[in-house]
């Protein structure tokens, strides 16, 4: 929805701010987006994506620089193959 979309930072509202335990998401994207949860009512998109698109997805959702998240998405693949 729109609100999400905001609330994401994929659109930027068309008046008004919007803030989080005082930080302003404009001001503080990253800051603001650490501190995002998000709870869908069912899954519907996680059945049908890999397990390294759901690190991606998650990596941008959760405020990850885009820079590190091939790396990131990489050091978690490396880690679960030592652990299996």
């Amino acid at each position: 929805s729109t609100i999400f979309r905001m609330l994401t930072v994929d659109i930027a509202p068309d008046y008004g701010r919007i803030f989080q335990k005082n930080i302003e998401i404009q001001q503080h994207r990253l800051t603001f987006l650490k501190n995002l949860g998000y709870c869908p009512q069912f899954d519907a998109l996680l059945k049908r994506i890999t397990g390294e698109e759901t690190l991606y997805m998650f990596a941008r959702l959760r405020g990850i620089p885009s820079k590190n998240i091939d790396r990131d998405v990489k050091n978690m693949k490396n880690l679960y193959l030592r652990m299996n």
